[in-house]
């Protein structure tokens, strides 16, 4: 499959942008048990770190498909990749659970803006004989991060702390 620039592009933030989502969600799991110790928090509070994320995903992800075919796929994702991007260094740098649960809420938002644009890109962007080969490289990148988020999520934590899985997501978000 030859590609030109334009589409090497959206594959390639795409695809990044489909590893960061379930990367981040497997492994912040691993790193509640140090986020309940940072911040001396109930198991109840520490069960919104993650449900504050998957919550917000779900709610806002139909109203933001139907935005993006309104505005446009395309700044629906970037807005989404810059929200996501900002959330997760705002978790990094969350200074309470209150806090780091609002943060997480804001990266969720940016979590519905990609996840309801990610696939909509690539399916207009390529032509139907490419599009198998594109959505297959989709899939196993979300499938990586989901794999990878345990591993690379628990040496993060064990070497550097809670707070370095999401500087190390946002990183890759802004790379998107």
């Amino acid at each position: 499959m030859q590609l030109d620039r334009e589409r090497k592009f959206i594959l390639l933030a795409s695809t990044l942008a489909s590893f960061l989502t379930p990367f981040m969600s497997s492994a912040t799991n691993l790193a509640l048990p140090s986020i309940a110790i940072s911040f001396k928090l109930s198991t109840i509070t520490l069960g919104w770190t993650v449900s504050a994320f998957l919550l917000m995903t779900a709610v806002f992800l139909v109203p933001m498909g139907k935005l993006a075919d309104t505005i446009g796929r395309r700044r629906v994702f970037i807005t989404g990749l810059i929200i996501f991007s900002a959330g997760t260094l705002a978790s990094a740098l969350a200074f309470s659970g209150a806090s780091l649960i609002s943060f997480r809420l804001i990266q969720g938002l940016g979590g519905a803006m990609i996840f309801s644009t990610s696939i909509a890109l690539l399916t207009s962007a390529f032509p139907p004989e490419s599009r198998g080969q594109v959505l297959g490289i989709n899939t196993a990148a979300t499938y990586t991060g989901l794999s990878l988020g345990p591993v690379a999520g628990g040496f993060l934590v064990e070497h550097s702390g809670w707070r370095s899985i999401f500087l190390v997501t946002c990183g890759l978000g802004l790379l998107a």
